[in-house]
């Protein structure tokens, strides 16, 4: 797709947000009715939005985990 650069970059960006009270509350109610954690209601709905941005049936997204 590109040339990439001789030198690898680790460099990114980070975005902050916040989440009003009564918005995170009922995030973590769904969570404990699915069974899940946040965060997996949280990469689930991560994943939806790619979806809807993309058009692809079939995303992929992998996260760093351990244990």
């Amino acid at each position: 797709d590109f040339a990439r650069p001789a030198v690898r970059s680790t460099a990114g960006d980070t975005v902050v947000f916040g989440l009003e009270r009564e918005v995170s509350e009922r995030l973590k109610e769904l969570a404990a009715q699915t069974g899940s954690t946040l965060y997996m209601v949280l990469l689930a709905a991560y994943t939806a939005l790619l979806h809807q941005y993309s058009g692809q049936e079939d995303i992929v997204v992998g996260t760093p985990i351990a244990g």
